[in-house]
């Protein structure tokens, strides 16, 4: 399993109550600012989500599969939602990466590598990075003794 970028459940533990009712707005329940006009846009109840992500981790863990994290290095661009209070943006970039740490605890010998020249779109930024993790992954499965957990 190879996770870009993914959302954890476990970023909404890393912030405050008010800084939650901020980012459950980026998008989730209702288009990202400039987006409004695309009415059938994808969205979602984000914390009946990790509600369920939270509920299928307990009941199912993940077991000893080849689990590739990939997180981004630069931070959210949040100009869609400005103003925001001038100490979120650092408090979810720590939420987040603290998240992305705790996605690579999921199996034992996971891989994890931060995706330096890139903010969320890695696929867009850091293509080579995905196309990578996915070829280590797909090996993994063919032949397990090429998993090691040097990314």
């Amino acid at each position: 399993m190879v996770l870009v970028d993914a959302l954890s459940e476990k970023v909404r533990t890393g912030l405050t109550p008010e800084q939650w009712k901020f980012y459950v707005n980026f998008g989730f329940t209702q288009p990202t600012p400039g987006l409004e006009k695309y009415k059938d846009i994808e969205t979602l109840d984000v914390n009946a989500s990790l509600d369920q992500m939270e509920k299928a981790a307990t009941a199912k863990p993940l077991g000893s599969i080849p689990l590739f994290i990939l997180t981004q290095g630069q931070p959210f661009d949040l100009s869609p939602w400005q103003p925001l209070p001038a100490d979120f943006p650092g408090a979810l970039d720590k939420a987040w990466h603290t998240a992305q740490d705790a996605l690579a605890k999921l199996t034992p010998n996971a891989k994890h590598k931060i995706a330096t020249k890139s903010s969320h779109y890695i696929q867009v930024q850091e293509s080579q990075l995905v196309i990578d993790a996915i070829k280590q992954v797909v090996e993994a499965v063919r032949n397990p003794a090429t998993w090691t957990t040097a990314p």
